[in-house]
């Protein structure tokens, strides 16, 4: 059975055009969507429709999709 989870992805990046990237990207992705970008907190809560290990998920969203976003945006 599916295990939803909120994932909390802590945020390297400091350009609102790459946070709102990565939000959206997040988003397409099939069993996520990006419910809160808290710009100041400097994270984004992240709802999975199954998710075991949210600290897991959330290294994985910012190795595959923040880092490529911090190499362009600094």
């Amino acid at each position: 059975a599916p295990k939803p989870a909120w994932v909390t992805v802590p945020l390297d990046l400091t350009h609102p055009t790459a946070i709102n990237l990565l939000a959206g990207v997040i988003t397409t992705t099939p069993g996520t969507v990006s419910c809160v970008v808290d710009e100041e907190r400097r994270e984004i809560i992240v709802h999975a429709l199954d998710c075991a290990d949210p600290a897991g998920m959330a290294a994985q969203m910012k190795q595959r999709y923040e880092a490529p976003l911090l190499e362009i945006f600094g």
